[in-house]
This record gives structure tokens, sequence and C-alpha cells, in this order.
């Protein structure tokens, strides 16, 4: 059984609203590479990190954007509460 780690809620030209699931205690998500340059904006969501490669995590901060080059290797570290963002791809 797949469990899926996120929905996209809406999908709009480069824009996507998405819910990334919480496990119920803080796990990493796969690492993993986009193939477009993307900004996030955080909606909602308490306690999530995002980690870049070679870097240690960060905290994902409600109100604040993120940028994730493409080819760039990250991956989030679940919080609290679903995480809700919105993606710009370029």
């Amino acid at each position: 059984m797949v469990v899926e780690q996120y929905e996209n809620l809406q999908v709009d030209g480069d824009h996507i609203i998405r819910r990334i699931f919480t496990k119920g205690e803080s796990i990493e998500l796969d690492w993993h590479r986009d193939r477009k340059d993307r900004t996030v904006y955080v909606i909602s969501g308490v306690d999530w990190e995002l980690q870049m490669d070679n870097e240690l995590p960060k905290k994902l901060e409600q109100g604040k954007e993120y940028y994730i080059e493409k080819n760039t290797f990250h991956r989030v570290f679940s919080g609290k509460d679903d995480l809700l963002i919105r993606i710009e791809e370029e």
C-alpha cells in the first residue's frame, strides 16, 4: 500500500497550492529534485523544516518564501500539523 505524502489542492498554470501531510511525528520525507526552479511560500504549518543538499535543516516559517533551484536535492521534515504551501515554478 502506497501512502501519499501530499496532495495538490489547486493547480493554476505555474502556481500550485499543496498540502503535505504530517505523519504525527517528525519524520524526514524523501530526498528529491524538482525539474524547475521553485519559490515556495508557506501558508501554514508548525515546526516543519527544509533541508537543502549539504546544509543543515532550517525551520520553515509561515508567511516566508523559500527559493529552490532546479535539480537541487532537498527534503522536508514533518511538523505538528499539515504543511500548506504555494509553489510558483519558473
